[in-house]
């Protein structure tokens, strides 16, 4: 091994003692060192920088060193439509939006977090420490308590989806069934999806594997009444029952009859981080008009000031 493959690698393996994938961008090292002249001073193997290129790729998390040494970055969020499209659009404050995700970062224990919303077209920017990027990348994400029920009703003609098309990845949480067992494509046939409130959430260890954590939520007396009559009157055999945190998938339970203890428990299908941060932010209902759903678009360095 080399000296500067060495060097390399003592740096990576530093690198993951902090983060679960060391993860840099290897492209923007390389033109750094290009504008210094260093390629043109000495000859050196691009094996690595070629080989790691990937790992700052789209939705990846980029480190970006900063004058005081802190490694921070920038998650972007946007909405996947315009909120013009809905009618209570016109409450939205960005105030309130950056209030709110402040007041989840301070919640979770995180510092130097800061906030900026832009309002047409919603988009909301949040930079803060590298280490933090995984709780950085949900903390834009509206977690409001949703639950509807299921059915596949197909068109005269209409094909079936073939098994590989009917689950839809999931970088958080459980990945959805959008299909029934035929391969048609699930519609929402009814939902309640008003006043929905957590009063408590935990996360859970329910398997041996990093990602076997859950989240118990216990509903408020108001949802626990919403989601009792719901399930009272249970889905017919064609149909299912879906709980949602914002586009989040949350669970979806077998209802064999009514469910009044106020209760539900999540898949297990979080890492520990992700469920502990989802307990936190069930409890931060997001401000009122804030729709559609902020998802997240791109991670990269923040600028040093």
């Amino acid at each position: 091994m080399t000296d500067i493959e060495e060097k390399l690698t003592g740096i990576l393996n530093a690198e993951a003692d902090r983060h679960d994938i060391p993860v840099f961008s290897a492209q923007r090292i390389a033109e750094n060192a290009v504008r210094k002249g260093f390629w043109r001073q000495r000859r050196v193997l691009l094996l690595a920088a070629i080989g790691l290129a990937g790992l700052g790729g789209a939705g990846g998390a980029v480190v970006s060193a900063v004058s005081h040494g802190e490694a921070r970055v920038t998650v972007t969020f946007q909405a996947e439509r315009d909120q013009d499209s809905n009618p209570s659009a016109s409450s939205f404050k960005p105030e309130d939006v950056r209030t709110w995700i402040l007041g989840r970062a301070k919640a979770d224990g995180l510092r130097d977090v800061e906030v900026t919303v832009r309002r047409q077209p919603l988009a909301v920017t949040i930079t803060g420490r590298a280490s933090d990027t995984e709780r950085l990348k949900m903390l834009g994400m509206p977690a409001d308590l949703f639950f509807a029920e299921m059915g596949a009703y197909p068109a005269p003609g209409e094909t079936p989806l073939p098994p590989s098309k009917c689950v839809e990845k999931q970088d958080i949480g459980p990945d959805l069934q959008i299909c029934d067992q035929h391969g048609y494509v699930y519609s929402s046939s009814g939902s309640a999806d008003d006043n929905l409130t957590a009063a408590a959430a935990q996360a859970v260890h329910r398997g041996p594997g990093p990602r076997d954590w859950a989240v118990v939520i216990h509903l408020d007396a108001a949802t626990t009444r919403s989601y009792s009559a719901f399930t009272g009157d249970r889905a017919a055999p064609h149909e299912r029952i879906t709980v949602l945190a914002g586009s989040m998938g949350l669970a979806e339970p077998i209802i064999d009859g009514r469910v009044s203890d106020g209760v539900i428990e999540s898949e297990a299908a979080f890492t520990e981080q992700q469920a502990k941060a989802l307990a936190v932010d069930l409890l931060s209902p997001s401000p009122p008009g804030l729709y559609p759903p902020l998802l997240t678009v791109t991670v990269s360095p923040a600028r040093s000031s």
